[in-house]
This record gives C-alpha cells, sequence and structure tokens, in this order.
C-alpha cells in the first residue's frame, strides 16, 4: 500500500513515517501542499494522509483542488484536537475521514486499512478467493484455514492483487507500490516475487492456481473454483 503524507510539522511528519513503516507501508512525505497536489495528479496512491499543518494551501483547500480535479484517491484528514466544525468542512470538501491528534498507531492504521478496502469495494477486513483468506488487518494468508508462510514482500503482492480483484496488474504497478520509487529493483523481480508466491500457495491448495498470468500485460488474482466472494 503508498501512501502520500501532507505535512510540514517534522515532528508528526517523522512519526507517521515511523508508523507507516511498522506496518509495512510505502510512504512518501513532502511539507509543500502544493507539491502533494502535483504528486497526487502524477503518481497512484492508495491513499493521501493530509496534516492540519501545511506549507501553503490550507488542508481543506488541498482536497477542494483534488476533487474539483476529478482525483478520486481516498484522503484521511487529521486535525490539531476533536473539531466537529473542522471536520463538517473536511467531510463536506470531499475528505473520506478525519482522526484527531495525538496520534496512535493502531487506530490511525486501522483507519487508513478500512478507508483503502472500502475504496475497493471491500467492507471486511477479510477478502475471500475460493479457499484463500487475505486478512488485511493481521496481514496474513491463509488457505483452508493453514496459514501462508509468506515473507513481507510476498504478502503485499497479494493483498495488492486481493484489494483489486479481477484487475489485471502490470509489473510497474506493483513496483510503484512495493517501492514507490525508492531503490525499485528491475521489473524481473516481480516474475520472481510471482513464482514464490504460487509455489507456496500450491503446497497447501493441492496444487490450485490462484494467479493469473496474463502475457505481456501483467498478473491477476483468481478463484481456481470460479467464484470471488468478500468475507462476512
Amino acid at each position: 500500500m503508498r501512501i502520500l503524507f501532507i505535512g510540514s510539522d517534522a515532528i508528526t511528519s517523522a512519526g507517521i513515517e515511523r508508523m507507516m513503516q511498522s506496518a509495512n507501508l510505502t510512504v512518501t512525505s513532502t511539507a509543500s501542499s502544493d507539491d502533494g497536489i502535483d504528486l497526487a495528479s502524477l503518481y497512484d496512491y492508495d491513499l493521501l494522509l493530509i496534516d492540519s499543518q501545511t506549507d501553503g494551501m490550507a488542508p481543506i483547500d488541498v482536497v477542494r483542488t483534488l476533487r474539483s480535479d476529478r482525483k478520486s484517491v481516498p484522503v484521511l484528514m487529521l486535525s490539531i484536537a476533536a473539531d466537529v466544525d473542522l471536520t463538517v468542512k473536511a467531510l463536506a470538501a470531499g475528505a473520506d475521514d478525519v482522526l484527531a491528534k495525538p496520534l496512535h498507531c493502531d487506530e490511525l492504521l486501522a483507519r487508513i486499512n478500512a478507508i483503502v478496502r472500502r475504496s475497493h469495494g471491500h467492507a471486511e477486513s477479510k477478502i475471500v478467493v475460493g479457499d484463500m483468506v487475505i486478512d488485511t488487518a493481521s496481514q496474513t494468508v491463509s488457505i483452508s484455514g493453514q496459514r501462508v508462510p509468506l515473507t513481507r514482500r510476498e504478502y503485499q503482492i497479494l493483498e495488492i492483487m486481493g484489494l483489486r480483484l479481477g484487475s489485471t496488474l502490470t509489473k510497474e504497478m506493483f513496483l510503484d507500490r512495493l517501492y514507490g520509487g525508492m531503490d525499485e529493483p528491475e521489473q524481473k523481480i516481480i516474475d520472481v516475487f510471482m513464482c514464490k508466491v504460487r509455489k507456496k500457495i500450491s503446497a497447501l491448495s493441492g496444487g490450485a492456481d490462484y494467479i493469473d498470468t496474463i502475457w505481456g500485460r501483467g498478473y491477476c488474482l483468481v478463484d481456481p473454483t470460479g467464484g470471488v466472494r468478500e468475507a462476512a
């Protein structure tokens, strides 16, 4: 999952980066609201996290600008304290949620996960594909109740595909979300990840293939039984 944080407070920015890294999320930070708008226009983020303190345009105006430009990326705004008036204005401007500081890591991550899931049409934390369960809350994957022994990157690969069921994802899209433009390896690393993930899934699924290779385009997560559903 790739997050853009817009905020000029150095302490808050450092704290956000630590929280995101602890949850295996890729985060890009900028103090400038203008730069944030440009980045959101150029790159595909899963969520924008906007602090109450930014350089330049006011946070609510950032949201208004993005929405007026038809940018549908989810937005979570941070406020200095519980402020009903600010919350109402932020939601009216197009923000998806508002969270008051001081921040608690577990709550922040839970809200981020919930907003991103809903933006992809998943109300629950567990995405069920055949006998596979991708739990975005615990960041685990299981098949028929048995946990798949995945590395951090391998889990992220399945989460990215799980949130976008039915969509073919290119290698560029995987690299963008896994590395966020920082020290990106060559595209063939995605083929290596897919090979390892397939083997681990196959060992617990009786050889069932959950990952389709769309030649010349990318990869897609599929249900080998022919149906996809979301956990109730």
